[in-house]
């Protein structure tokens, strides 16, 4: 029910005869040295509750460091190709889902696909994900909800659903800020992206760590256009 390969130095491709067993509930791979892409035979695991692929690619072995003895800062030599299997969306069991960190591409699921009522905790940053969040993402009920560091663009519906915890900073996402964000009290934002907003920064998330500092879309375009 629980196979746990995680915080190895594991190579090679995920083999698909690992999400052959029918009472697969936990699956995780964190932190490996995998290539390949995602397999979808992970689909045909119904009872599945929690997928964690988070840096299938980010093992210590397959880092190569930019300035050695500078700089922390990596590449990694092999990486994850393709996106994110459409049939993760619908498993109807699972519950939490993390793909962080693995340099996937494409897009988020179109709004014809419906999401598992039961998925509740999504983290899909430090990827390659471009396109717009999907209003089937953004009305769905979470209790996490991660997006940060990607490619993403477009705005945010008003009706984006309020969640205990929300980080879509580092893409490049615009727009209205909805209103029901201003009291959310675990909320990530505001970086990296440029909404708009009233001059004095009221409608602001009140508990992003960057409200002091961001510097609203609205009024960068306004402070040009008045000294031209």
């Amino acid at each position: 029910t629980t196979v746990q390969l995680s915080n190895n130095q594991f190579t090679g491709e995920l083999p698909e005869q690992l999400f052959f067993s029918s009472s697969l509930v936990t699956f995780s791979a964190v932190s490996n040295c995998f290539h390949g892409s995602i397999p979808s035979s992970i689909c045909l695991n119904e009872k599945l509750e929690t997928l964690a692929l988070d840096g299938l690619v980010c093992a210590l072995s397959c880092r190569t460091k930019i300035l050695s003895g500078i700089s922390t800062s990596y590449i990694s030599t092999i990486s994850i190709s393709g996106g994110i299997p459409d049939c993760l969306w619908s498993l109807y069991k699972l519950k939490v889902l993390h793909l962080s960190g693995n340099s996937l591409s494409g897009t988020l699921p179109s709004g014809d696909i419906i999401l598992s009522s039961s998925l509740k905790d999504l983290s899909l940053s430090y990827n390659l994900l471009t396109g717009s969040i999907p209003r089937n993402i953004q009305t769905h009920s979470w209790t996490k909800l991660d997006l940060s560091h990607n490619r993403l663009s477009g705005t945010l519906n008003s009706n984006f659903t309020t969640t205990p915890s929300l980080s879509l900073t580092n893409n490049r996402l615009s727009g209205p800020i909805p209103r029901r964000f201003h009291d959310m009290r675990n909320i990530d934002i505001l970086e990296g992206s440029l909404y708009d907003c009233d001059y004095d920064r009221n409608n602001l998330p009140v508990y992003d760590n960057d409200k002091a500092i961001y510097e609203c879309g609205s009024n960068i375009f306004n402070a040009l256009y008045y000294i031209w």
